[in-house]
């Protein structure tokens, strides 16, 4: 099976509404996406561009959607990265006592947010990022 055609349960999705036709735009609600944390501090919807081969009429509810394996890897780059770097920074520093300790921490979490592989990650997830019609 090829990464195109990863089952439906092991893929990730989410409604949204079409805006603009070409280039494909698109609104998700940010209420579908809130986990109860941090999203709470973005209300109202929020507009994505995409590349798609198909054509969507504008207003049509359409199914984004990635493999879960990708949310992993990226939530694991993003967060797992900078807050391990985070954590042996503060770690390596500390043997410089306090102002070290936070010194070591700030220094490594800025080197980790820089060094992250942002421009990898969303051509990555963009190639495996699936937008349809809902069945």
């Amino acid at each position: 099976m090829s990464r195109a055609e990863i089952d439906p349960l092991e893929r990730m999705s989410i409604g949204a509404v079409v805006r603009q036709a070409a280039p494909l735009k698109i609104e998700v609600d940010a209420a579908a996406t809130c986990c109860g944390g941090a999203c709470l501090w973005f209300r109202g919807p929020r507009s994505v561009a995409l590349e798609s081969q198909e054509a969507f009429e504008l207003g049509s509810t359409v199914r984004i959607s990635i493999p879960k394996h990708d949310v992993l890897l990226a939530s694991a780059l993003l967060y797992g990265v900078p807050l391990g770097a985070l954590l042996l920074g503060g770690l390596g520093g500390s043997a410089f006592g306090d102002l070290g300790c936070l010194a070591g921490a700030l220094g490594a979490l800025a080197a980790a947010v820089v060094a992250t592989p942002r421009r990898w990650l969303e051509a990555r997830l963009s190639r495996h990022l699936q937008v349809r019609l809902p069945q």
